[in-house]
């Protein structure tokens, strides 16, 4: 399989376009590739030059695909664009816990650096930070029309509004005989929301809302209300959210809950000293248009906790505990519980990095996982992962990879080759299973020049 052609003049064209704007800055290159066997090669290269940023991905595997574009300035982005703050919202009004972080993002899109999607949009900002409108591609067919505002009251506090047309494709019909929600039947689809946001050390608040209108389904509306104190040793936050029923997103579907409330409580902000996180919410889902017994609902309980030790001078050792219980009630009254709780420990000794992990879950069956880097020098690593999941269920799968990697200056370089998501049943129990198909080998370069 031979690599995907790397456009070198379309980069240097790039490079000379590039405006330099007051006095001269230094453009920075980056050309990485990767060789995957079997399967595919992946070239990326990135042309930086102060706020400009401008980037391309190909992938060539069963067939060359087309190099994704993508540039992003503080007044211009193009490329895939991912939706951020009271946009997010709008999209799944809610799908968010109290301890999410997009109550305190700033509304607007940003280009996935990853370039993974060749769906490209457009974002015109004439005020960067402040406004913009943008294009891109519906995620259920169509178009997405946007526009978004922002107007700052001062330090921390900010009031933003956004604007959004769409024409996502019907839904298609299901092999249901009772429908539990009414089917997207097309057509345009327009949303309105605004948020009042304010940040300060002590206080965080957030209280966004908005409708929805479609042309061949009713209206509806969502409201969202979170809030955050803290101390110097606490900190807590609340959220309460709900939906009618008529709402619909951008992409034509209606959400799923109709009220959530949700809560977190953080002792201790040093983790030195030891964070202790627990967290609970409570989720209603819509009836249905069929008679039930009980309105669906879900509960979420969940504690983390966290501390970093100095064995030594040069020992750093950290201890990750986590914990969740889920809770759920179906229209009929059944109910069903799973549980998950698992710890990471990491340790460096020196030139060598220990991290090992236990997850389990009474779904998904028992996880473990043990690394480690070897550092003889600044410039060389070896690494070597082992990985088992779904243990104790019928399907036990696991993994063993080893990772060789060389860096001198501005370039770095890496061969990594295993075994992936191997079946262990048919190990020990049967024929052995055609191991190439589980095998990866993969061979991975970068490079920068200022």
């Amino acid at each position: 399989m031979s690599p995907p052609a790397f456009p070198y003049r379309l980069l240097l064209l790039v490079y000379a376009s590039i405006p330099c704007f007051g006095q001269p800055q230094t453009a920075d290159v980056r050309i990485e590739q990767e060789y995957e066997w079997p399967g595919r090669a992946v070239l990326r290269w990135s042309v930086t030059q102060g706020d400009l940023l401008v980037a391309s991905r190909s992938v060539q595997g069963g067939g060359l695909i087309a190099p994704v574009l993508g540039v992003s300035s503080p007044w211009f982005r193009y490329g895939p664009l991912l939706v951020r703050g009271m946009l997010r919202q709008v999209f799944e009004p809610l799908a968010f816990s109290a301890w999410s972080g997009v109550f305190e993002e700033r509304t607007g899109l940003v280009l996935d650096g990853a370039l993974q999607t060749p769906r490209a949009g457009v974002l015109f900002m004439p005020f960067p930070d402040l406004c913009g409108i943008y294009c891109r591609p519906g995620r259920d067919g169509g178009t997405e029309y946007g526009a978004f505002g922002c107007l700052p009251f001062g330090a921390g506090a900010a009031a933003e509004c956004v604007l959004l047309a769409s024409r996502p494709d019907p839904q298609a019909a299901t092999d249901e005989w009772f429908m539990t929600r009414s089917p997207f039947p097309g057509g345009d689809v327009t949303h309105f929301a605004a948020r009042l946001m304010l940040d300060s050390p002590s206080l965080a608040f957030s209280y966004a809302a908005g409708a929805s209108s479609a042309q061949f389904a009713a209206p509806g509306a969502f409201s969202v209300l979170w809030l955050r104190g803290r101390l110097p040793e606490i900190e807590g936050a609340v959220l309460i959210s709900g939906a009618t029923p008529g709402y619909r997103t951008p992409n034509g579907a209606s959400t799923a809950l109709a009220s959530r409330f949700s809560a977190l409580v953080r002792l201790g902000r040093d983790r030195r000293r030891g964070t202790l996180e627990t967290g609970f919410s409570f989720s209603a889902a819509e009836p249905g248009f069929t008679p039930c017994r009980e309105i669906p609902t879900k509960n979420v309980v969940r504690a983390a906790f966290s501390r970093d030790y100095d064995l030594a001078a040069s020992w750093p050792f950290s201890v990750l505990l986590e914990a969740e219980k889920n809770i759920s009630r179906d229209s009929d009254g059944i109910r069903e519980e799973t549980s998950r709780c698992g710890s990471t420990v990491s340790i460096s000794l020196g030139a060598i990095d220990v991290t090992s992990g236990v997850d389990f879950s009474d779904h998904d069956g028992l996880g473990v996982l043990g690394r480690m880097t070897l550092k003889p020098t600044s410039r060389l690593r070896f690494g070597v992962e082992a990985k088992g999941d779904q243990l104790g269920t019928p399907f036990p799968t696991g993994s063993l990879s080893m990772r060789l990697a060389v860096e001198k200056g501005d370039g770095k370089a890496a061969l990594q080759t295993g075994i992936e998501d191997c079946p262990l049943k048919s190990l020990a129990a049967g024929p052995a299973p055609a191991l190439s198909g589980h095998f990866r080998l993969t061979l991975s370069c970068s490079t920068r020049y200022r």
